[in-house]
């Protein structure tokens, strides 16, 4: 030990430490500088740091990395880890200060590698906190680079700008991303008493429960609903084809973001159809009821008798039309929205399978919650026209509750879960209780103390205990 330090320790064990710092400061001593840390230390110890998911030590080292090494060839991994690590740290600001110095280290060899500069550049995108930044980055993106990042980044890009203007188009708060809104009660949980009955009762508007859908379609934006839309086109061709899409071996979040935008593209292709598919509606004057006037032998009720039967045959010869026109746009728009099996993304599969569900569920629905016509007036009327409803909406419904179980099936295998799986559970809960009892009962919410993830360091060794024997 050098004199300087000897005279050091032995002060700091015979005064307070306020005298020793004042006596050192006063004599002119000062501790010498902690010696820095060599590049390859830092980089080790930034390493270390990631390796025990010390993620904001780990960004700290790498950054001071770059910054001291800033000609070594591992300065801008070392840059790009620390941007990563902010980001999922949420420190946005030190985010995009690691970006642009990322940026800066390729700035002179920018001719030389363009796909880096693009992939630098597209970077930014998950900075950007709203919308209109995000579509304007997006355009941005294309114009300056096209395909010289990849053509799979491109389609990427297509896709943010694709998305932002579809849902642009609909002037109404969305459902599930669709421009619709469904109107119904909740299933009450226990049955209510019965009232007692009116002298006459009233005429309902409509048919079936109301815990059953009623659905609005709004009308989108034309212009922006077909510039999304020719934009869907293009990325599912592209993708499908397979040309020229060249993503490294083990960039897997290159490869999600792909299948994302592509699975996206086919989903959004579909949901023009669906939304088209619920815009269907019945035919506004149908009459399934016939009296007794058949051999009565009266000529006034065997006439009407007459009429009925006459309105009846027309009626159920145009909801059998009506039924198998939207059961065959239904089932092409289903097989449009399985085409997102291909492209391995299970965020977008579950949103399809979901989406497949809620197309038989509504149109079920649609039977079953039908508004009774003008001319549907007495009692015999409305039981006639909501019985002969019930019957085609029956088999649909049977296929909702296997489309919704699928759902809850993939989800399962996937090990995937989102919004649209949980309405898929919730869905084959209610209406399949038998087969899928509901579960959510069994979890519970703690109350009386948080609860949630901890991170906790490294474990040191464990201190010796000074009371046991040697």
């Amino acid at each position: 030990m050098s004199p300087r330090r000897r005279a050091g320790s032995i002060l700091a064990l015979t005064l307070p430490a306020s005298l020793v710092l004042a006596a050192i400061a006063g004599l002119g001593w000062a501790r010498e500088p902690e010696p820095a840390l060599d590049d390859d230390t830092l980089h080790e110890l930034a390493q270390a740091h990631a390796n025990t998911a010390e993620y904001e030590q780990a960004a700290t080292h790498f950054e001071q990395f770059a910054k001291q090494a800033g000609e070594d060839v591992r300065a801008p991994e070392a840059l790009q880890n620390a941007y990563l690590f902010r980001l999922g740290l949420g420190q946005r600001d030190a985010a995009k200060r690691d970006l642009v110095a990322y940026q800066h280290l390729y700035e002179p060899s920018q001719r030389d590698d363009p796909e880096k500069v693009a992939q630098i550049f597209w970077s930014q995108h998950d900075l950007l906190d709203s919308t209109k930044d995000q579509r304007k980055h997006a355009i941005a993106y294309l114009a300056n680079f096209e395909e010289e990042g990849g053509l799979d980044r491109a389609l990427v890009a297509e896709a943010v700008i694709a998305q932002i203007d579809w849902r642009r188009s609909c002037p109404k708060p969305l459902l599930m991303d669709s421009c619709i809104s469904i109107a119904r009660e909740a299933m009450p949980s226990m049955p209510s008493m019965p009232s007692m009955p009116s002298a006459k009762p009233k005429r309902p508007e409509r048919c079936g429960l109301p815990s059953q859908s009623i659905v609005t379609v709004h009308r989108r934006n034309s212009k922006l609903a077909a510039a999304a839309q020719e934009r869907f086109e293009k990325i599912d061709k592209l993708a499908a084809r397979g040309k020229n899409i060249d993503i490294p071996e083990g960039d897997r979040p290159r490869l999600e973001r792909f299948k994302a935008a592509w699975a996206m593209a086919i989903v959004y292709r579909a949901d023009a159809q669906y939304e088209e598919f619920l815009a269907l509606e019945l035919p506004d004057d149908l009459d399934f009821y016939f009296g007794d006037g058949r051999d009565s032998g009266d000529p006034v009720r065997e006439r009407a008798y007459h009429d009925e039967i006459i309105k009846r045959e027309a009626s159920v010869k145009q909801l059998a039309i009506f039924v198998d026109r939207k059961a065959a746009l239904g089932q092409a728009t289903g097989k449009h929205y399985a085409e997102v099996k291909q492209t391995g993304s299970a965020e977008w599969m579950l949103v399809g399978a979901a989406r497949t569900a809620s197309l038989y569920q509504l149109f079920a629905d649609q039977l079953d919650r039908a508004k009774l016509p003008a001319r549907v007036r007495s009692a015999g009327q409305v039981e006639a026209y909501c019985k002969a409803m019930a019957k085609y909406a029956q088999p649909i419904a049977d296929q909702a509750i296997a489309a919704w179980m699928y759902c809850t099936e993939r989800s399962t295998l996937f090990q995937y879960f989102s919004e649209f799986s949980r309405m898929c559970e919730a869905e084959v809960e209610a209406r399949a209780p038998d087969s899928y009892p509901a579960t959510h009962e069994l979890f519970g919410e703690s109350i009386y103390a948080g609860s949630g993830i901890t991170r906790v360091g490294v474990q040191p060794e464990p201190p010796e205990d000074p009371e046991a024997e040697d």
